[in-house]
């Protein structure tokens, strides 16, 4: 297996990966997203969907939800910052 860094950031790793010389590559890119709301980028995602044209794996812990009832602390999450992580 081989695995090449595209590129390294605070936020996210980036890779390219393949099992063998005739396998496909691949991109495999690893998230922690911000947990404070007011530092959090919004079009990362769309940033890096757009790296590559080969298959791509996002694993990632984005820090958000998409429903109220997902979220357990004291104050509220707001609806449209949910809304806009829902993919539908």
């Amino acid at each position: 297996m081989e695995v090449f860094l595209i590129e390294k950031h605070i936020r996210f790793i980036a890779v390219h990966v393949h099992e063998n010389s005739t396998s496909p590559w691949f991109r495999i890119t690893f998230v922690y997203g911000e947990p404070r709301t007011e530092a959090q980028h919004v079009d990362l995602v769309q940033r890096l969907r757009n790296a590559s044209l080969v298959p791509w794996l996002l694993i990632s812990d984005f820090n958000e939800v998409m429903w109220g009832y997902e979220h357990f602390l004291v104050c509220d999450r707001p609806e449209s910052r949910m809304a806009a992580f829902r993919p539908y």
